[in-house]
């Protein structure tokens, strides 16, 4: 049995480098995410829909939490 491509190469998987850095990558943009909540007013939480308690549970999750 013979696979088909479009393209004469097969299709390209990622290599465990390209897979640490993505995750690298989502675990940093997490971090930071949760460091900017931190500086957001209860007035801001409340325009989001977001209580303080709420915000604090996402703050406190570790990076590799989603």
């Amino acid at each position: 049995m013979r696979n088909y491509w479009i393209s004469d190469k097969p299709p390209a998987q990622d290599t465990i480098w390209q897979r640490f850095q993505t995750l690298r990558k989502t675990w940093q943009r997490r971090t930071r995410e949760r460091n900017e909540l931190a500086r957001v007013t209860s007035r801001d939480l409340a325009d989001i829909g977001m209580t303080s308690g709420q915000a604090d549970f996402e703050m406190n999750k570790p990076f590799w939490k989603e």
